[in-house]
């Protein structure tokens, strides 16, 4: 009697799962999403919806929904693309710093040609920039905005008790794109890897979700570091996904 009583509460738990995340994908949320907080494969969850007769939305189609419900939370300053730029680089080697009440992002590149082209992207938003003419020891260039309260949400969700992966960070072309400028690299004789500590799950599962379930993780004790990898098979997806290269002093990296 016991253990039928369990059969019968697991086949309920796993209906009001199934209405939650037909409910959920309905709503708006991604699949990527859903597939992160149920920890569940994509293709199993696909599978799932078309088995309740849900249409099933295209890449595209669910990235421009997640901008639709996420961009309103956003100060009417930044602009969708500056939006990903910055969440992309956040991910790579941009950061955010606080003063007492309002913020302002900072990158240190090698290359000045970039920085100059990110310093065009903000001051399209009416984003004030102050570039550092000098180079440092190491060759690099950098630049800074003025403090804006629109950056204090960027803030609020990169940096806690230290510098995180926010759980809603969704891979946009846009945002792997600058990811992959930042901490990405081409491989002739093999595939391409994107630096990243410690592993992140939420990373991890969306590169399979879109580009293909054979990436991995990599970490290399003797330098202390980790690395995504996209096998060479991907290398057409992965490019054809993140678009061209916006400066020519990175098209380096887009060379198979």
């Amino acid at each position: 009697m016991g253990k039928s009583i369990v059969i019968m509460m697991c086949a309920l738990s796993n209906i009001i799962s199934d209405f939650e995340i037909i409910r959920l994908y309905k709503s708006g949320v991604s699949g990527n999403q859903i597939s992160i907080k149920y920890n569940i494969n994509i293709a199993t969850l696909m599978s799932m919806l078309r088995k309740n007769n849900i249409d099933i939305r295209t890449v595209s189609e669910g990235v421009n929904l997640y901008l639709e419900n996420t961009f309103k939370k956003d100060s009417s300053t930044i602009n969708e693309e500056l939006n990903e730029i910055i969440l992309g680089n956040l991910l790579g080697d941009g950061s955010i710093r606080k003063s007492k009440v309002r913020c302002t992002y900072a990158h240190v590149d090698k290359n000045k040609e970039y920085i100059e082209w990110l310093i065009k992207i903000f001051e399209n938003s009416s984003i004030s920039c102050h570039f550092n003419s000098t180079t440092s020891a190491n060759g690099c260039y950098s630049f800074q905005t003025n403090s804006y309260q629109c950056l204090n949400d960027y803030h609020d969700r990169f940096y806690q008790d230290k510098r995180i992966v926010p759980s809603d960070i969704l891979l946009t072309p846009i945002v792997l794109r600058q990811w992959f400028i930042s901490d990405g690299n081409t491989h002739k004789t093999s595939g391409l890897s994107i630096a990243k500590s410690p592993y992140n799950k939420i990373l991890m599962l969306q590169l399979q979700n879109i580009i293909g379930e054979r990436c991995s993780y990599h970490f290399d004790k003797r330098r202390g570091c980790g690395k995504y990898y996209i096998p060479k098979r991907y290398k057409p997806k992965f490019f054809d996904y993140i678009g061209e290269c916006p400066v020519e002093c990175y098209k380096y990296k887009w060379r198979e």
